[in-house]
């Protein structure tokens, strides 16, 4: 289940931060950055953990399954 990093450009990443003018702004983006990628990290270790990624055919009526 090898899956290629998403990688950010340059020009991406300041139209990302191109409308922050506030620490609060900067603040609340960053939590929301990190909120994503915990979200992420722990999907695909649960991917990982069951040998399947979710909402996959393999899991259905396994006992061992996602809802």
């Amino acid at each position: 289940m090898s899956k290629r990093t998403p990688q950010m450009t340059e020009e991406q990443l300041k139209k990302l931060l191109g409308n922050i003018t506030t620490q609060d702004q900067f603040n609340e983006l960053t939590q929301s950055l990190l909120k994503t990628f915990v979200e992420s990290a722990l999907n695909a270790e649960m991917d990982e953990h069951l040998g399947y990624e979710k909402h996959a055919v393999e899991g259905h009526n396994s006992g061992n399954s996602r809802c």
